[in-house]
């Protein structure tokens, strides 16, 4: 499911869609996801989806991040936060 995001990141990241450090910062804070996702720790995994979506609310609002960019990310960690309830 993290690989899924982190493939999302990178094709977007081939339009052009981050500004600044933006990629490395969400790419580094699901580094933390998918170890904990390995484990199969569900509420380490949840706190730490909860942390990215905060990082993206961030990363959109000093426009290092498109609108579309945003919602597809913000989609794909909600998915993935319905699959870890």
């Amino acid at each position: 499911m993290v690989e899924d995001v982190q493939t999302a990141i990178e094709e977007w990241d081939d339009r052009s869609a981050f500004e600044g450090d933006a990629k490395g910062k969400l790419l580094m804070h699901l580094t933390a996801v998918a170890q904990y996702e390995e484990q199969g720790q569900a509420a380490k995994v949840r706190k730490h989806l909860n942390g990215f979506k905060l990082l993206l609310d961030q990363q959109k609002e000093e426009q290092n991040i498109t609108e579309a960019a945003y919602k597809s990310l913000m989609d794909y960690t909600n998915d993935m936060m319905n699959q870890w309830k």
